[in-house]
């Protein structure tokens, strides 16, 4: 069974992943064109990637963690992230000023699929270890 266990690379990959979010999430937002004749195709990147960025790169968080992360534990923190981030979306039904769009939640979704076979790669494969058949599974 791989897990990801706890250290300064590990916690410093995670950061550095949340923070490549956010820049992207802003340089969207402060980027999107005004123009009504833009491409439909980009304004609906423009409008969903805001989502789609955090969606993708928050789970990492968990990995900043001073414990073993199992992938279990990583693939609830992505679903979480991904209810959160539909949750509010949600609620934008009742916010003046905010309009719900189903891109958004298709957003948030497509992200949280890439962030599962990423963190995998990233934080299970090359910056885990294997844990031995004899092992206890403590990986909370």
């Amino acid at each position: 069974m791989r897990y990801s266990e706890p250290s300064n690379l590990r916690a410093a990959v995670a950061i550095a992943f949340y923070l490549i979010a956010g820049a992207a999430a802003a340089a969207v937002k402060l980027g999107r064109p005004q123009v009504a004749d833009t491409s439909p195709l980009l304004l609906l990147f423009y409008g969903v990637a805001p989502n789609l960025f955090p969606a993708a790169l928050l789970p990492f968080l968990v990995f900043i963690r001073k414990h073993r992360v199992c992938l279990r534990d990583y693939l609830a923190f992505t679903f979480t992230i991904f209810l959160a981030l539909s949750a509010y979306e949600v609620s934008q039904l009742w916010m003046s000023k905010r309009t719900f769009d189903w891109n958004d939640i298709t957003a948030s979704a497509v992200g949280a699929i890439v962030a599962v076979p990423l963190g995998w790669l990233v934080f299970f494969l090359f910056l885990g270890t294997t844990s031995h058949p004899s092992a206890s599974r403590q990986c909370t």
